[in-house]
């Protein structure tokens, strides 16, 4: 591998496309729970659903940096829900392991978004020391 080339990483912008449908799909699975259980959660729900839709035009016209930043905010909204949910006893495993997956998943894209900037640093860099 070569100083000059970037290294080879996923594409985080398709992924993210991909997640905020399934955020959307997880955010609307969340509210139903809500409203049937009379939880409180319901507003935490609905602010994921907007950061849901934010995630669409970061990721197709967004730089890297606010991709990376709608991603933070989408994992630490799904952690707060998740927890809010095991502190009320929820019963829904499925629930709790799509939510913990949800988060995994942005805090994996939100690292790979990362890494991209860095690199384009990197190589930036490199060619000023020309």
């Amino acid at each position: 591998m070569s100083k000059d080339k970037p290294v080879g990483t996923h594409n985080p912008r398709a992924s993210s496309v991909n997640h905020a449908m399934w955020l959307l799909l997880v955010a609307g699975l969340t509210i139903e729970l809500s409203l049937e259980s009379g939880s409180t959660s319901l507003w935490f729900s609905g602010v994921w659903c907007a950061v849901g839709v934010a995630l669409f035009p970061a990721a197709i016209y967004g730089s890297c940096t606010t991709l990376r930043n709608v991603l933070l905010v989408d994992a630490t909204l799904a952690l707060t829900i998740l927890s809010y949910f095991l502190l009320q006893g929820f019963d829904s495993l499925f629930a709790v392991g799509i939510l913990a997956g949800q988060t995994a998943f942005a805090v994996y894209l939100a690292e790979l978004t990362n890494r991209q900037i860095l690199e384009y640093k990197r190589l930036e860099t490199l060619h000023e020391s020309r």
